[in-house]
């Protein structure tokens, strides 16, 4: 129903035989593999269409995978979430014909790519661009991707350590974030 919050079990892989239709609720498939839909995948009226993807084995090189035969169609106000897997950075691939994204809505992994790090163990950002750990009283470096992450703050002496390097592409993302 409208409005209505449906999580489906991990590991599995989900088949639909027709459109898929998120309308003013949340979908939410976590740490799944695979979700097939022979039609199209609307999300509309403030719905979220949530994809969290599994750890990878290694031998592909995604967590999740949404291959939609149709057309990807977001409304205003709606969202595609992707979820990476935090600690591998498996990433979720989207999939399809064409993709229709009305203005104020899409998809969105913003602060869904690998784990932060530790500043209390200073420890730094998980990924190939993670950011060096702070340590008490400051703030570690950024993690980077498209571009090199940001520089940490130490109190109360000013900038620190450089973010982390920059990997990927920032115009044709593919991979996960890393964290800061």
């Amino acid at each position: 129903g409208r409005d209505g919050v449906l999580v489906l079990a991990p590991d599995g892989p989900v088949r639909v035989g027709g459109e898929v239709l998120v309308d003013g609720g949340r979908l939410v498939l976590n740490d799944f593999t695979q979700m097939v839909c022979q039609a199209g995948l609307t999300v509309t009226n403030g719905g979220v269409f949530h994809a969290g993807a599994a750890p990878t084995n290694g031998t592909v090189a995604f967590g999740a995978s949404v291959d939609v035969t149709g057309e990807i169609r977001v409304a205003a106000d709606s969202w595609i979430i992707p979820d990476c897997q935090g600690t591998n950075g498996g990433p979720v691939r989207l999939r399809c014909t064409r993709a229709r994204i009305a203005a104020n809505g899409g998809i969105d992994a913003t602060g869904r790519g690998f784990l932060g790090g530790d500043m209390i163990a200073s420890q730094k950002g998980l990924g190939p661009g993670g950011g060096t750990g702070g340590a008490i009283g400051s703030y570690g470096a950024g993690g980077g991707y498209g571009g090199q992450g940001g520089w940490s703050w130490y109190e109360p002496y000013g900038w620190g350590k450089a973010g982390g390097p920059a990997y990927g592409s920032s115009l044709a993302p593919v991979m996960a974030g890393s964290g800061g």
